[in-house]
């Protein structure tokens, strides 16, 4: 976390992205790129990317040349799954057995960071049953205020966006303990059961998954 802290000085947002070049990207194309390379091989990444997953994948092409940097070797994205839906997923899964992370069984939309910093409410819900996940993010809310190097009085994992006050920003205005408090509220300030996942979500989840 220092190398990151030293080169971006804050938690990643929508904006600042820097989590999927720093924690994806560069420890993939050094542990498992560039021996492949290496060899003189062609090397074909195999990716689950849908185009019904986002405006931004809508033309994404089952095979396309990637390169991310000049000194890269040949290599080649495949994406098989690029004209599926999300039925047809969850179709297949079912076939043959294989349950889905847990995570989207209980509603979670994202699962690779838990909680994401661009998580929904429903996620941010979710986290509320993982306390000792909740005080992870705190110590990281707390060492990333006495390192970093933004121009805000506090270091928060959300951006702030949800979250809104006027004045300064703070670890107890936008914090993760704020942002648990914002997801377990309705509009209208009453407080959601968080103690049932599976009568909190119902028999689907966010992202379609219905069943046990």
């Amino acid at each position: 976390m220092g190398k990151t802290l030293g080169f971006e000085g804050g938690f990643p947002s929508a904006k600042r992205r820097f989590c999927t070049e720093t924690l994806k990207i560069k420890p993939i194309h050094e542990h498992v790129y560039a021996p492949i390379w290496d060899r003189g091989d062609t090397l074909i990444s195999w990716q689950g990317i849908r185009r019904d997953e986002s405006a931004a994948r809508l033309r994404a092409k089952r095979w396309e040349r990637y390169r991310y940097r000049r000194t890269d070797g040949p290599t080649w994205n495949y994406r098989p799954l690029v004209d599926w839906n999300l039925d047809r997923v969850w179709a297949i899964h079912r076939r043959f057995g294989v349950p889905p992370n847990q995570l989207y069984r209980w509603g979670a939309t994202r699962v690779g960071c838990f909680p994401c910093v661009m998580g929904s409410r429903t996620d941010y819900r979710l986290a509320a049953h993982f306390p000792e996940e909740v005080d992870r993010v705190r110590e990281w809310e707390r060492l990333v205020g006495m390192a970093g190097k933004q121009a805000v009085p506090a270091a928060t994992l959300r951006p702030g966006k949800d979250v809104k006050v006027r004045g300064e920003i703070t670890t107890e205005t936008h914090g993760i303990d704020a942002a648990i408090f914002w997801a377990t509220r309705s509009k209208g300030g009453r407080h959601v059961n968080t103690f049932e996942i599976g009568e909190m979500f119902g028999p689907c989840s966010e992202v379609g998954w219905c069943g046990d």
